[in-house]
């Protein structure tokens, strides 16, 4: 491999590194655990079910972010952890949004100034976990493969 090559392989790298610890930061870790904090602060309103689902938000949200902070070492058994945590994270955190999402709509949740409907709100402000999540599992695969 040509130096120009090695160079460029290498700024690629840190541009998705950065962006992976960003894209963490505000959707796997903030935007999940916010919600699922929200979910549980409002049990009293929302009941026990989605309050439930609050907790379980929260528990994916950490999951997911353990896996990407698991996916930056060299380690070929933190990168399998790592693939494994990110994975059933991101998986839970999908099964949640999907009961929350029929739960607000089976229950006719809407913004009430715009009259949208509430699920809307959450399938935006969670299903951008998929670019941490993809970023992540490449990361670590990468890694695993890596023969540095």
């Amino acid at each position: 491999m040509s130096e120009k090559t090695k160079k460029i392989e290498r700024c690629a790298v840190i541009i998705l590194t950065v962006l992976l610890i960003l894209f963490t930061l505000v959707y796997s870790f903030f935007m999940v655990i916010m919600t699922g904090a929200g979910l549980v602060y409002n049990r009293e309103s929302y009941g026990q079910n989605i309050m439930h689902i609050g907790i379980l938000f929260i528990i994916s949200g950490i999951l997911m972010t353990s896996g990407t902070v698991l996916c930056f070492f060299r380690k070929k058994i933190l990168n399998i952890i790592s693939i494994i945590l990110s994975c059933s994270g991101f998986i839970l955190c999908m099964i949640m949004l999907f009961f929350l999402v029929k739960y607000a709509d089976n229950n006719g949740w809407s913004d009430n100034f715009t009259l949208m409907p509430i699920s809307d709100m959450y399938k935006s402000r969670i299903m951008p976990v998929v670019i941490p999540f993809i970023l992540s599992a490449l990361t670590a695969i990468r890694n695993y493969f890596s023969h540095e």
